[in-house]
C-alpha cells in the first residue's frame, strides 16, 4: 500500500454510516478522475529523444535553440509534423500568427528563430503547385 494513496471508503469491520455499495465502490471520486484524466492529456514539457535528433539534422544556423529551452513542448511538436508539409506549415502559421487578437507573441530570439526555420523549412519543401487543382475543385 502506497503512503500517497488515498481511501475512500472504512475497513469492512468500521462500516457503520456508509452505504455498502460506495464501501465497495474503489474509484476516486468524478472530481479526481477529471484531474487524472487532464494530467494525462497535458503535453509533456521537456525535450523528446525524437527532437534532439530533429535539431542534429538541420543546419546550425536554423536550429531553434532558445525555443527548445523556453518551450520544450512546441519543439516537439514541431519536431513530429516536420516530415508532414502541411501539417508543419500549419502548426508554424498558429505560432506566428496571432489569429485572436490576445496573444503576447514569442520573444524577439524565438521570433526570429521560427522565421529561419520557416525560410529554411521552404527552401526544403517547396510548395508544389498543381495546376490541376482548380479544375478538380469546380467539379
Amino acid at each position: 500500500m502506497s503512503i500517497y494513496s488515498k481511501h475512500y471508503r472504512l475497513p469492512l469491520g468500521l462500516a457503520g454510516s456508509e452505504p455498502v455499495d460506495r464501501q465497495m465502490d474503489r474509484s476516486p471520486p468524478l472530481r479526481d478522475q477529471e484531474m487524472v484524466r487532464r494530467r494525462r492529456l497535458a503535453p509533456i514539457n521537456e525535450p523528446l529523444p525524437t527532437t534532439f535528433k530533429w535539431l542534429a539534422r538541420l543546419p546550425r544556423i536554423v536550429r531553434p535553440l532558445a525555443l527548445l529551452r523556453r518551450y520544450p513542448r512546441i519543439a516537439n511538436n514541431m519536431a513530429g509534423a516536420w516530415g508532414d508539409p502541411k501539417a508543419f506549415r500549419a502548426y508554424l502559421d498558429d505560432l506566428l500568427i496571432d489569429r485572436r487578437g490576445n496573444r503576447q507573441g514569442f520573444a524577439p530570439e524565438i521570433q526570429r528563430e521560427l522565421v529561419l526555420l520557416r525560410f529554411h523549412y521552404e527552401e526544403e519543401h517547396p510548395v508544389l503547385l498543381d495546376a490541376y487543382s482548380d479544375v478538380t475543385k469546380r467539379r
